[in-house]
């Protein structure tokens, strides 16, 4: 029975193989989803960051309540004119939790749908802004 030996640097040597031959594989795999991107005319996807405002909502009576949410659904409208107006974000969706609601407005860039947004919401909000 055949025994090869085995060195240190047979081991090496077999790592460095073996990580030449993903990196080769990785480029021609990155290549080829460039070539279909540009073939297709689709651009890089870009990175998302989203912005959530929680607002206060009264829930004392029914009455009252459908009027906050109402207001709320139409000042959210206003925000996502404004933003897709401007072409940096849009609102992404609204979620209920038991006296907040929460709005989330994404975009390419956190800081500038907030920009936007700040004056918006701490002077025309329709029920009081709870936390960014």
């Amino acid at each position: 029975m055949w025994i090869a030996k085995t060195t240190i640097a047979d081991g090496i040597g077999g790592v460095v193989f073996a990580t030449v031959i993903f990196l080769i594989l990785f480029g021609i795999i990155s290549l080829v989803k460039w070539f279909f991107r540009l073939i297709s005319g689709k651009q890089n996807p870009s990175k998302m960051e989203t912005v959530a405002l929680w607002l206060e909502t009264d829930i004392t009576e029914y009455r009252k309540q459908h009027e906050d949410y109402e207001a709320i659904r139409v000042f959210a409208l206003y925000l996502h004119s404004k933003l897709a107006e401007q072409k940096i974000g849009q609102l992404t969706g609204a979620n209920r939790s038991h006296p907040e609601l929460v709005l989330y407005f994404a975009g390419p860039d956190a800081s500038r749908i907030w920009d936007l947004l700040a004056c918006e919401v701490t002077e025309y909000s329709p029920t009081k802004p709870l936390r960014v």
